[in-house]
């Protein structure tokens, strides 16, 4: 293996150990911050809400920067080496990450100038642009805004929320209305619905600290509402878990550094 491309994928394996630390910090703050709460109405029923014990620390908020940012300098790595393998200067070399096919025809292209045409023709066909290849242009736009990342807690993440022992699918953003229906609990015991409503999707941050996830439980409900720290932004990455996602740039990143294997 060529001396860069082994140094690039030592990156990347870093990045991975560095996202299994992540990974542990948020479980942590999940189990530890984050708790459901019933309040029970004038009616007899009962409404549930997801709350926020305490603010999701700087600390995962710094790790999930420095990792999207080191993604993103590893690419930048590789076409600065591919510049100088082409016997040109490295400066002003960067790989270029678009909004869109016209951006990148425009001005990406030009990041790429001093590359030889068989390497710029790989990046090509990479279509390292929004609309096409949404997960390279979330990355850099994470990068971009790596210094003030937005994330927040989202109810019945995975479309499933369970409810007494029961899995009932939901669709983020969903609103499931139940009406006298009986779920058997693991024990046996049923849990009766009367005209209940299930929000799925519901966001609680460091702003907000409690959101109503449910509303019209019986009094004997067990509900048990999954969740998980995601982005809030950018857009491509709204709502969408952080260690996976992350997880899926740098096998991208991953693959894009092997396909050069033989270029340097």
């Amino acid at each position: 293996m060529k001396p860069i491309i082994s140094e690039l994928k030592s990156r990347i394996d870093y990045i991975y150990n560095e996202l299994s630390t992540l990974d542990f910090h948020l479980k942590e703050y999940e189990n530890k911050s984050l708790r459901l709460e019933e309040s029970r109405r004038c009616d007899g029923m009962y409404d549930v809400y997801l709350i926020m014990g305490r603010d999701i620390p700087i600390g995962i908020k710094s790790k999930t920067g420095m990792i999207a940012n080191e993604l993103r300098a590893c690419l930048d790595s590789l076409a600065v080496n591919l510049a100088i393998k082409n016997g040109r200067s490295g400066r002003d070399v960067y790989f270029p990450i678009s909004r869109t096919e016209q951006a990148f025809l425009d001005e990406g292209i030009k990041k790429i100038r001093t590359l030889s045409d068989i390497d710029k023709q790989k990046i090509i066909e990479i279509k390292p642009y929004g609309g096409e290849n949404d997960l390279l242009f979330g990355l850099h736009e994470l990068d971009r805004t790596r210094k003030h990342i937005r994330i927040s807690v989202l109810s019945a993440q995975n479309d499933t929320i369970m409810a007494a022992g029961g899995f009932i699918n939901a669709r983020n953003g969903a609103i499931i209305k139940l009406k006298n229906i009986a779920i058997s609990g693991p024990n046996g015991e049923a849990s009766i619905f009367f005209d209940a409503t299930l929000y799925s999707g519901q966001k609680v941050s460091n702003s907000t600290k409690r959101v109503k996830i449910a509303e019209g439980l019986f009094v004997k409900t067990q509900l048990n509402i999954r969740s998980q720290i995601v982005f809030d932004e950018p857009k491509q990455f709204d709502g969408k878990p952080i260690v996976p996602t992350l997880r899926s740039c740098a096998d991208r990143i991953l693959e894009i550094v092997s396909s050069f294997e033989d270029a340097i």
